[in-house]
C-alpha cells in the first residue's frame, strides 16, 4: 500500500538504507515512488501470491501492510507469513477487528496488528495524565515501560540514593543511567540524584501512576474534557 502511510514509511526506511519493495495497484503511485526514492516498485495486488513472489516476500525480514482495506491488509499479511516472511505488520481501521487482535495474531501468526485511531487516543490519554517532560516508550513487552525523567525542582527523588528509590516510593523502578550536565553515568546503588538530572529507567506499567504520584510529578487530575469529533 503506497498511500500516505506507505509513502511516509518508504521515505523514512529508504533514508535509513533499507532494501525496500513497494507494492500498489495504482501504476501512477508506483511510478512516482521509484522516481523519488531508491526502491523497487511492483504494480499489483499485494494480497495475491504471484505479486508477493515477484516482490521476494519469501526472503523478506518484514512485510508492512498499510492499504486502505483492512481485509487486504489481513490477507496480505497471512499470505506473506505463509511464504515465510519473518515478520508481518497489518494496519487495521475497523475496531471490531482490533477487539480480536489477540485472536488474529495467534491464529494467523501475525507479529503486529495496529490501529492508528487507537494509538492516537492512547497517546492523548497518556499526555493528559503525565507531564510533557516525562518521556515514556513502549517496549516489545508492553507491560514494561522505558521512562526518561528530568528531575525538576520539587521532585522528591532529588537527594535520594539510587538504592533507596524503590523502598522510598514503593515501586520497581530499574535505573540504569543518569545524565548530569553533559555527562552520562551508569547508575550504581550509592549514586545520589540531583536537581536537573535526567534519569533513564525501566518500570512495570502497574507501578507507573502510583510512582509518578509518589515523587510529586502528577498532582492535578483532569476533571473535564471536551472531545471534538465523534470518530
Amino acid at each position: 500500500g503506497n498511500g500516505k502511510v506507505g509513502r511516509a514509511l518508504t521515505e523514512k526506511l529508504s533514508y535509513q538504507g533499507h532494501n525496500i519493495v513497494v507494492i500498489d495497484k495504482d501504476y501512477t503511485k508506483t511510478y512516482k515512488i521509484v522516481n523519488n526514492y531508491d526502491v523497487r516498485a511492483i504494480c499489483g495486488n499485494g494480497a495475491v501470491y504471484d505479486t508477493q513472489m515477484k516482490a521476494d516476500v519469501d526472503k523478506s525480514d518484514l512485510v508492512i501492510c498499510v492499504t486502505s482495506s483492512d481485509e487486504t491488509n489481513l490477507i496480505s499479511s497471512i499470505t506473506a507469513k505463509s511464504l515465510s516472511a519473518k515478520n508481518t505488520i497489518a494496519r487495521i481501521s475497523d475496531l471490531e477487528y482490533i477487539y480480536q487482535d489477540k485472536f488474529i495474531k495467534e491464529n494467523f501468526k501475525l507479529n503486529m496488528v495496529i490501529n492508528q485511531e487507537k494509538l492516537v487516543s492512547e497517546e492523548i490519554l497518556r499526555t493528559l495524565n503525565i507531564p510533557s517532560w516525562i518521556k515514556i516508550k513502549h517496549l516489545v513487552n508492553e507491560s514494561v515501560k522505558f521512562v526518561e525523567i528530568t528531575l525538576n525542582k520539587d521532585n522528591r527523588m532529588i537527594n535520594s540514593k539510587v538504592s533507596e528509590i524503590n523502598k522510598k516510593f514503593k515501586s520497581n523502578l530499574l535505573v540504569y543511567a543518569i545524565k548530569r550536565n553533559e555527562n552520562t553515568y551508569i547508575a550504581n546503588d550509592d549514586f545520589i540524584l540531583q536537581e536537573n538530572d535526567v534519569v533513564y529507567s525501566f518500570i512495570d506499567e502497574v507501578y507507573l501512576n502510583s510512582f509518578f504520584k509518589s515523587i510529586g510529578v502528577v498532582d492535578k487530575k483532569i476533571e473535564s474534557a471536551m472531545i471534538v469529533g465523534g470518530g
